[in-house]
């Protein structure tokens, strides 16, 4: 995970706030995440996908952090 990302299902979108920026991403960057942004998107939220997802992130040495073991829907 990024450090300061949140990790959450997109059924708990009403923890999210509407008056912030929102970036999806998910592993490789495709379907999921861009269609989850989409989703996002039509319920009122300024949402994005991050193309290429975690794998390209971490491939151009962006900085990572494990996410809590165990859990669903955590702050990392």
């Amino acid at each position: 995970m990024r450090p300061g990302a949140t990790r959450t299902s997109c059924r708990n979108s009403g923890e999210l706030s509407k008056s912030d920026p929102v970036v999806v991403f998910c592993v490789y960057g495709f379907h999921v995440g861009c269609k989850t942004a989409i989703m996002l998107r039509k319920a009122g939220f300024d949402a994005k996908y991050m193309k290429g997802g975690h794998s390209v992130w971490k491939a151009l040495g962006g900085a990572i952090k494990p996410h809590a073991v165990g859990t669903q829907e955590s702050e990392v």
